[in-house]
């Protein structure tokens, strides 16, 4: 059992070195096929260090309520989003839908 991503992947390309590319789907789909996830496994990351992200999180987008205020079509929105209005209303849907689920939240 390999525990190190890294060395699981060189391993599979290994196998197969004529398929060998950075963008084979048939190669990360054998890697998933042959992977257990371990939620308490320390993060994967690439040959440079950086983490990889996590395919199983979903990339939600979030809709954020806007104010019920008029608006007109302006070339630079700055002054708009700057607004007393903007703030707040974006300021309250960051408390009540956002920073509830943020782990390591101080205060």
């Amino acid at each position: 059992m390999l525990t190190d991503a890294n060395l699981a992947r060189k391993r599979v390309w290994s196998c197969c070195p004529e398929q060998v590319s950075a963008e084979n789907p048939l190669q990360e789909a054998v890697l998933t096929a042959l992977s257990v996830r371990d939620p308490d496994a320390p993060p994967v990351t690439d040959d440079k260090g950086n983490i990889e992200p996590d395919p199983e999180l979903r990339r939600d987008y979030e809709n954020v309520p806007l104010p019920p205020v008029p608006v007109d079509l302006e070339v630079d929105v700055k002054d708009r989003l700057f607004t007393v209005e903007y703030r707040s209303t974006i300021a309250d849907y960051m408390d009540a839908e956002v920073l509830p689920y943020v782990l390591g939240r101080v205060g």
